[in-house]
């Protein structure tokens, strides 16, 4: 019996379903017990040629046993590898809601062990926005620190367990996961977390969803979480001390460098903000972007400070 491989689908497939079993055990080659059949039912004439053809079939299946078996330990390697992610992925609290992702793929998604007394809807909005628009968030009463997220599809919850997942945040590991739940409910009586704020909030109409449109959609860059963030829509008077100040009055650490860009125009202002680690800098993240700035020139409308991680190395 060949060996089958598994193609590059296969292989991908593999990394959103459960591994399936792999050990197929070792075959020999049909051809050499028909030939010996022949031998047992007494034609002499073909001894000569049989015993040839026994010893190349006997050869053939120690090499097909070696190739399969090989084949298999390198199933196996790519298993355990695959199990290695997924394990980490998921991480060791995910409880009844998690397992694979179903079939057809849940917009909603799990997040688990938040510092319950620093995070609600608007902060894990903050950051979950970078990956996908987000539709409604509710934070579990029986459960505190974890919340349950309703994406815009399936697609940005991938993303946001593959960059978000296992991050720390305020000395937190923050662990998200698929959910089997298709959508969350209305909820026409919510409790206040412990910051005061309501436990659950509807975010189908903000304007700070990112991925409203495919024109608005394809000016993100989907980064993993860093130490240097890029800033935009600030105030066109701002400097580095304003910026700076934003961080400082939210209760994030000052960053150490500030990098403001050319301005392109007399409209907003934007730049590089870096951090000596990306746990703050996550944590700037949740807790400034969209913050408003006033309009340095009395304007009706105040800017919306604006956040996302940068591919930079240093805010130079």
């Amino acid at each position: 019996m060949l060996t089958h491989f598994l193609t590059a689908k296969e292989k991908g497939n593999a990394l959103l379903e459960e591994p399936r079993g792999y050990n197929m055990g070792v075959q020999m080659a049909p051809q050499a017990q028909g030939m010996g059949d022949y031998a047992s039912q007494g034609y002499g004439q073909y001894s000569n040629h049989q015993s040839q053809m026994g010893n190349m079939h006997s050869q053939y299946g120690q090499q097909q046993q070696q190739h399969q078996m090989s084949g298999n330990n390198q199933m196996g390697n790519s298993y355990g590898n695959m199990g290695s992610q997924m394990g980490n992925q998921m991480g060791g609290q995910m409880g009844g809601h998690m397992g694979g992702q179903p079939k057809g793929g849940s917009p909603v998604v799990m997040v688990y062990g938040m510092e319950p007394d620093k995070m609600n809807p608007e902060k894990l909005f903050n950051v979950l926005c970078l990956y996908g628009n987000v539709v409604k968030i509710k934070f579990m009463k029986s459960k505190p620190g974890c919340a349950m997220v309703q994406m815009g599809d399936a697609l940005a919850v991938e993303r946001a367990i593959t960059n978000l997942n296992n991050v720390v945040v305020f000395d937190k590991k923050m662990q998200l996961g698929f959910s089997k739940q298709m959508l969350l409910a209305d909820q026409k009586q919510t409790s206040d977390l412990p910051d005061g704020t309501p436990c659950f909030k509807d975010f189908t109409d903000s304007r700070n969803n990112r991925f409203c449109s495919p024109e608005a959609a394809s000016k993100n860059r989907i980064q993993q979480p860093a130490k240097v963030l890029h800033f935009f829509n600030a105030h066109p008077d701002s400097t580095d001390s304003t910026i700076r100040q934003i961080f400082i009055e939210h209760g994030v650490r000052d960053p150490i460098s500030v990098k403001m860009f050319s301005p392109k125009s007399e409209r907003s202002s934007s730049g590089l903000v870096e951090w000596d680690n990306v746990s703050d800098a996550i944590e700037a993240v949740i807790s400034c972007n969209h913050v408003e700035m006033p309009n340095p020139i009395g304007g009706r409308y105040p800017y919306t400070f604006k956040l996302c991680f940068s591919s930079a190395l240093h805010a130079v």
